[in-house]
Protein backbone atom coordinates (compact mmCIF):
# COMPACT_ATOMS: atom_id res chain seq x y z
CA UNK A 1 0.00 0.00 0.00
CA UNK A 2 1.21 3.51 -0.81
CA UNK A 3 -0.04 7.02 -0.07
CA UNK A 4 -3.73 7.64 0.86
CA UNK A 5 -4.65 3.96 0.91
CA UNK A 6 -3.81 3.32 -2.75
CA UNK A 7 -1.71 0.45 -4.13
CA UNK A 8 1.20 0.15 -6.54
CA UNK A 9 0.32 -3.52 -7.10
CA UNK A 10 -3.00 -5.33 -7.28
CA UNK A 11 -3.81 -6.48 -3.72
CA UNK A 12 -4.15 -10.18 -3.02
CA UNK A 13 -7.71 -11.43 -3.30
CA UNK A 14 -8.85 -8.83 -5.82
CA UNK A 15 -10.19 -9.78 -9.24
CA UNK A 16 -11.25 -7.80 -12.30
CA UNK A 17 -14.80 -6.55 -12.05
CA UNK A 18 -15.06 -4.79 -15.43
CA UNK A 19 -13.08 -2.49 -17.69
CA UNK A 20 -13.81 0.53 -19.84
CA UNK A 21 -12.08 1.50 -23.05
CA UNK A 22 -14.10 4.25 -24.66
CA UNK A 23 -12.17 4.14 -27.92
CA UNK A 24 -13.34 0.56 -28.48
CA UNK A 25 -16.69 0.63 -26.67
CA UNK A 26 -18.62 2.48 -29.37
CA UNK A 27 -21.96 2.35 -27.55
CA UNK A 28 -20.62 3.89 -24.35
CA UNK A 29 -18.59 6.45 -26.30
CA UNK A 30 -21.73 7.45 -28.21
CA UNK A 31 -23.69 7.89 -24.97
CA UNK A 32 -20.92 10.01 -23.44
CA UNK A 33 -20.60 12.16 -26.57
CA UNK A 34 -24.36 12.70 -26.80
CA UNK A 35 -24.46 13.65 -23.12
CA UNK A 36 -21.60 16.11 -23.68
CA UNK A 37 -23.47 17.65 -26.63
CA UNK A 38 -26.63 18.00 -24.54
CA UNK A 39 -24.68 19.70 -21.74
CA UNK A 40 -22.94 22.07 -24.15
CA UNK A 41 -26.23 22.93 -25.86
CA UNK A 42 -27.91 23.62 -22.53
CA UNK A 43 -25.08 25.95 -21.49
CA UNK A 44 -25.63 27.93 -24.70
CA UNK A 45 -29.45 27.92 -24.75
CA UNK A 46 -30.21 28.58 -21.05
CA UNK A 47 -28.33 31.92 -20.87
CA UNK A 48 -30.04 33.03 -24.09
CA UNK A 49 -33.46 32.31 -22.53
CA UNK A 50 -32.31 34.37 -19.55
CA UNK A 51 -31.55 37.28 -21.84
CA UNK A 52 -27.78 36.79 -22.04
CA UNK A 53 -26.44 36.47 -25.58
CA UNK A 54 -23.27 34.42 -25.29
CA UNK A 55 -22.59 35.09 -28.97
CA UNK A 56 -22.80 38.89 -28.75
CA UNK A 57 -19.20 39.10 -29.94
CA UNK A 58 -20.50 38.28 -33.44
CA UNK A 59 -21.92 41.81 -33.55
CA UNK A 60 -18.49 43.36 -33.10
CA UNK A 61 -16.33 44.67 -35.90
CA UNK A 62 -14.47 42.08 -37.94
CA UNK A 63 -11.06 42.90 -36.45
CA UNK A 64 -12.28 42.81 -32.83
CA UNK A 65 -14.17 39.61 -33.54
CA UNK A 66 -11.03 38.05 -35.04
CA UNK A 67 -8.89 39.02 -32.02
CA UNK A 68 -11.40 37.62 -29.53
CA UNK A 69 -11.90 34.45 -31.55
CA UNK A 70 -8.14 33.85 -31.64
CA UNK A 71 -7.98 34.52 -27.89
CA UNK A 72 -10.71 31.98 -27.26
CA UNK A 73 -9.03 29.31 -29.41
CA UNK A 74 -5.68 29.88 -27.68
CA UNK A 75 -7.31 29.72 -24.24
CA UNK A 76 -9.15 26.52 -25.12
CA UNK A 77 -5.98 24.95 -26.50
CA UNK A 78 -4.17 25.78 -23.27
CA UNK A 79 -7.12 24.44 -21.26
CA UNK A 80 -7.03 21.04 -22.99
CA UNK A 81 -3.45 20.46 -21.87
CA UNK A 82 -4.05 22.05 -18.46
CA UNK A 83 -6.98 19.66 -17.95
CA UNK A 84 -4.73 16.61 -18.28
CA UNK A 85 -1.93 18.20 -16.27
CA UNK A 86 -4.45 18.76 -13.47
CA UNK A 87 -5.34 15.06 -13.52
CA UNK A 88 -1.60 14.37 -13.33
CA UNK A 89 -1.06 16.76 -10.42
CA UNK A 90 -3.78 15.06 -8.40
CA UNK A 91 -2.46 11.62 -9.32
CA UNK A 92 0.83 12.76 -7.79
CA UNK A 93 -0.91 14.20 -4.72
CA UNK A 94 -3.00 11.09 -4.09
CA UNK A 95 -0.30 8.48 -4.77
CA UNK A 96 3.08 10.16 -4.54
CA UNK A 97 3.81 8.83 -8.05
CA UNK A 98 4.11 10.82 -11.27
CA UNK A 99 1.49 10.39 -13.97
CA UNK A 100 2.38 9.78 -17.59
CA UNK A 101 0.80 11.56 -20.54
CA UNK A 102 -0.10 10.65 -24.07
CA UNK A 103 -2.21 11.43 -27.10
CA UNK A 104 -4.33 8.85 -28.91
CA UNK A 105 -4.91 10.91 -32.03
CA UNK A 106 -8.38 11.74 -30.73
CA UNK A 107 -7.75 12.99 -27.21
CA UNK A 108 -4.96 13.65 -24.74
CA UNK A 109 -4.79 11.72 -21.50
CA UNK A 110 -3.03 11.40 -18.15
CA UNK A 111 -2.52 7.84 -16.93
CA UNK A 112 -1.06 5.89 -14.04
CA UNK A 113 -0.31 2.30 -13.09
CA UNK A 114 -1.45 2.91 -9.50
CA UNK A 115 -4.56 1.15 -8.17
CA UNK A 116 -6.72 3.92 -6.70
CA UNK A 117 -9.49 3.60 -4.13
CA UNK A 118 -12.86 5.28 -4.60
CA UNK A 119 -12.04 8.47 -2.70
CA UNK A 120 -8.74 9.08 -4.47
CA UNK A 121 -10.08 8.28 -7.92
CA UNK A 122 -13.11 10.51 -7.48
CA UNK A 123 -10.85 13.43 -6.55
CA UNK A 124 -8.51 12.76 -9.49
CA UNK A 125 -11.35 12.37 -12.00
CA UNK A 126 -13.29 15.48 -10.98
CA UNK A 127 -10.35 17.78 -10.18
CA UNK A 128 -10.19 19.54 -13.59
CA UNK A 129 -13.95 20.14 -13.65
CA UNK A 130 -13.87 21.72 -10.18
CA UNK A 131 -10.58 23.60 -10.50
CA UNK A 132 -11.30 25.15 -13.89
CA UNK A 133 -14.96 25.64 -13.05
CA UNK A 134 -13.79 28.04 -10.34
CA UNK A 135 -10.98 29.65 -12.36
CA UNK A 136 -13.14 30.31 -15.42
CA UNK A 137 -16.03 31.65 -13.33
CA UNK A 138 -13.66 34.12 -11.65
CA UNK A 139 -12.28 35.14 -15.05
CA UNK A 140 -15.81 35.83 -16.31
CA UNK A 141 -16.25 38.27 -13.43
CA UNK A 142 -12.97 40.16 -13.83
CA UNK A 143 -12.31 40.38 -17.58
CA UNK A 144 -13.15 43.68 -19.33
CA UNK A 145 -16.64 44.21 -20.70
CA UNK A 146 -17.17 42.38 -23.96
CA UNK A 147 -14.67 39.65 -23.10
CA UNK A 148 -16.77 37.58 -20.70
CA UNK A 149 -17.89 35.21 -23.43
CA UNK A 150 -14.28 34.01 -23.90
CA UNK A 151 -13.96 32.25 -20.50
CA UNK A 152 -17.62 31.23 -20.69
CA UNK A 153 -17.16 29.39 -23.99
CA UNK A 154 -14.07 27.69 -22.54
CA UNK A 155 -16.23 26.86 -19.52
CA UNK A 156 -18.70 25.14 -21.84
CA UNK A 157 -15.81 23.00 -23.08
CA UNK A 158 -14.73 22.35 -19.49
CA UNK A 159 -18.14 21.13 -18.31
CA UNK A 160 -19.11 19.24 -21.47
CA UNK A 161 -15.62 17.76 -21.78
CA UNK A 162 -15.83 16.46 -18.22
CA UNK A 163 -18.85 14.27 -18.97
CA UNK A 164 -16.54 11.28 -19.48
CA UNK A 165 -14.86 11.94 -16.14
CA UNK A 166 -18.25 12.18 -14.44
CA UNK A 167 -19.36 8.96 -16.13
CA UNK A 168 -16.39 6.91 -14.88
CA UNK A 169 -16.77 8.47 -11.42
CA UNK A 170 -20.40 7.36 -11.27
CA UNK A 171 -19.36 3.87 -12.37
CA UNK A 172 -16.72 3.83 -9.64
CA UNK A 173 -19.06 5.03 -6.90
CA UNK A 174 -21.73 2.51 -7.97
CA UNK A 175 -19.24 -0.35 -7.76
CA UNK A 176 -18.98 -2.66 -4.70
CA UNK A 177 -17.39 -1.48 -1.48
CA UNK A 178 -13.60 -1.58 -1.65
CA UNK A 179 -13.43 -1.35 -5.44
CA UNK A 180 -10.15 0.01 -6.82
CA UNK A 181 -9.30 1.20 -10.32
CA UNK A 182 -6.22 1.31 -12.52
CA UNK A 183 -6.60 4.04 -15.13
CA UNK A 184 -3.89 4.10 -17.77
CA UNK A 185 -5.64 6.95 -19.56
CA UNK A 186 -6.94 4.82 -22.41
CA UNK A 187 -8.11 1.81 -20.42
CA UNK A 188 -9.79 1.79 -17.00
CA UNK A 189 -9.92 -1.52 -15.17
CA UNK A 190 -11.98 -1.91 -12.00
CA UNK A 191 -11.17 -4.55 -9.39
CA UNK A 192 -13.19 -5.82 -6.42
CA UNK A 193 -12.39 -7.86 -3.33
CA UNK A 194 -13.42 -11.48 -3.96
CA UNK A 195 -14.41 -11.96 -0.31
CA UNK A 196 -16.80 -9.02 -0.44
CA UNK A 197 -18.32 -10.20 -3.71
CA UNK A 198 -18.87 -13.69 -2.29
CA UNK A 199 -20.62 -12.24 0.77
CA UNK A 200 -22.87 -10.17 -1.45
CA UNK A 201 -23.80 -13.22 -3.55
CA UNK A 202 -24.50 -15.36 -0.50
Amino acid sequence: MIKNGNYNELPSGYRELFHLKLQEDKKTALIVNIAALVVASAMVVIPIFMGVDVFSFLDNGSFEFFIKLIAMLICYGIYIYAHEITHGIFIKIMSGQKAYYGFTGIYAYAGSDIYFNKRSYTIIALAPLCVFGIILTVLQLIVPDGWGYVPYLVQIGNVAGAVGDVYVTIKMLASPKGTIVRDTGINMTFYADECYLKRKIS
